[in-house]
């Protein structure tokens, strides 16, 4: 049976994919502090280094996959359904030889490692294993993940993220046994591979659905297809390098100059701002496709009025759980993780990592439906401009900055020109060249938030003041009265009377389907 196309509201893609970062969050709480006991600090930091690594190969797409999302969306706003395959063709040899790529690219990396980083105590064949693991992992996720595109295009991301959060459950059970039985970073790994290897499954047959079917035929590639899907990949690309370089530089950089321990002390204090991260760009990115829509149509109006009502949404989240993340980050790093990583001298502390990435990406959180909504519109040039600018700084600070403040140094070289992109150049953009006031932004979408966000804050010191923090007991009961006060607070003032009544009406369809149905008497 056909899957309904754009069969479901943006409200449940939204709520879809937050219970999938919830999913994600909560595994990684109980995962993450195990995998670093069980693989040592230097193993722990081998193995994220890995990973970052592996995120510079994914670049190797050339945007295609982000092409293909948009295109599929477009198309079918524009009921031009008839472009697709020679698209989706077009898109998927290109990604087929840009995976072989990936393998010799990996390859020379594989066997250069010894000599590239300092594993000092890290066995270098146990590291290079896995990074071979990786290498073939991260070929076949080019071609493969082209289908999830084309699900995200069809607007039902919706069962891409069902799909993943069930996965993500299943390999973390599966990591959890293989570490017990004595596994290392190989075992992870694999895991991982074959936890894709059935998301790339049921995303093809998700999109084959979807779209009725999927031909992928090397007769249907063309030159005018590989032109449309390039025009939009090649500055989607570079758009996605310096965001790699931006998010994934530090950790090179510590490998390279300081000692592979420290990357885990790093990672530990960022991993926290990066959930926040994918928390508020999952929001943020459930509206894309809708804008992109909307734009296909031309319908203008609608398109201000979904970015305001995001930009909103966004800021209500992000802003509020940044204070949040503020007063509480430290206590959780020392209760999840050990007190090690907040002692000791202020430049290798886990903790202050944490604070100089909760300023550095707060602007981009708030920013993030202006993201959106230049990438719906195809302003990709401006995005491209923009953040190679900001990598270029990005990576020079970051250079100098560590040779005075160690890891420290290096995430002051993120906050520096992350404030100026994201918190001025990006929002005066989106007023001048879309035609939405800032003053209309800063009234109808960071009034409440900013409210919600003090309120919030104030009753999170309370709590911390009189329950302490010094258990997990403690920190459960401080943190849910913050949380249950925050849900409130952002429900009379956050939301419109509108969409109050509408969640209203959603719990008490809710309670209905519940209550067990009374048997109408005579």
């Amino acid at each position: 049976m056909a899957l309904p196309l754009g069969g479901v509201s943006l409200r449940r893609i939204a709520i879809t994919s937050l219970l999938s970062f919830v999913v994600s969050a909560t595994c990684a709480f109980f995962l993450s502090p195990f995998i670093v006991k069980s693989l040592g600090n230097s193993r722990y930091g081998a193995l994220a280094l890995v990973a970052e690594i592996g995120g510079y190969y994914g670049i190797l797409d050339f945007g295609f996959r982000a092409a293909i999302a948009y295109l599929v969306a477009t198309k079918l706003s524009r009921n031009e359904e008839g472009d697709l395959p020679s698209l989706l063709s077009s898109a998927f040899w290109v990604l087929v030889c840009l995976g072989l790529i990936v393998l010799v690219v990996g390859a020379s990396v594989t066997l250069l490692m010894p000599r590239l980083f300092k594993l000092h105590d890290v066995s270098a064949i146990e590291a290079q294993r896995t990074m071979a693991v990786v290498t073939v992992m991260l070929a076949v996720h080019l071609p493969l993940e082209l289908f999830t595109a084309v699900v995200n295009g069809c607007r039902r991301l919706d069962l891409a993220q069902g799909v993943d959060a069930l996965l993500r459950i299943l390999t973390t059970v599966a990591i959890w046994l293989a570490l017990s039985s004595g596994g290392g970073m190989v075992h992870i790994v694999s895991i991982q591979f074959a936890g894709k290897a059935v998301s790339w499954t049921t995303s093809f047959v998700f999109a084959r659905q979807l779209l009725g079917s999927i031909s992928l035929r090397i007769t249907n590639v063309s030159r005018q297809a590989l032109r449309s899907v390039w025009d939009y990949g090649s500055k989607s690309f570079v758009t996605n390098l310096a965001l790699i370089i931006i998010g994934r530089i530090d950790l090179l950089v510590i490998g390279a100059t300081l000692n592979l321990s420290l990357i885990t002390f790093y990672t530990i204090g960022r991993m926290l701002v990066d959930y926040m991260t994918q928390v508020t760009a999952t929001l943020s990115g459930s509206f894309t496709m809708h804008l992109t829509d909307l734009h296909g149509r031309a319908n203008e109006s609608a398109l201000r009025t979904l970015y305001t009502r995001g930009t909103r949404l966004a800021a209500l989240l992000s802003v509020p759980m940044a204070g949040c993340l503020a007063l509480f980050g430290a206590s959780f790093i020392r209760l999840w993780q050990g007190s090690q990583f907040v002692s000791g001298p202020w430049t290798e502390r886990s903790d202050v990592i944490l604070y100089i990435w909760i300023v550095a990406q707060l602007p981009r959180w708030i920013q993030g439906m202006s993201w959106q909504l230049l990438v719906a519109t195809y302003r990709m040039k401006f995005l491209m401009w923009l953040e190679m600018g900001e990598a270029a700084v990005n990576i020079t600070l970051s250079l100098i900055l560590v040779r005075y403040f160690d890891i420290a140094g290096v995430a002051l070289g993120t906050l520096i020109p992350s404030v100026i992109v994201h918190g001025a150049i990006l929002p005066a953009y989106v007023s001048r060249h879309l035609h939405i006031p800032f003053s209309q932004v800063m009234r109808e979408s960071y009034a409440r938030p900013a409210l919600v966000a003090v309120l919030v804050a104030g009753a999170g010191f309370a709590s911390i003041q009189l329950m302490g923090l010094d258990t997990w007991r403690q920190f459960a009961a401080a943190a849910g009265v913050t949380a249950v006060f925050g849900a409130l607070v952002a429900f009379r003032i956050g939301l419109l009377p509108n969409e109050r009544q509408e969640v209203i009406d959603r719990i008490r369809q809710f309670r209905g389907a519940l209550s067990p149905a009374r048997p109408s008497g005579k």
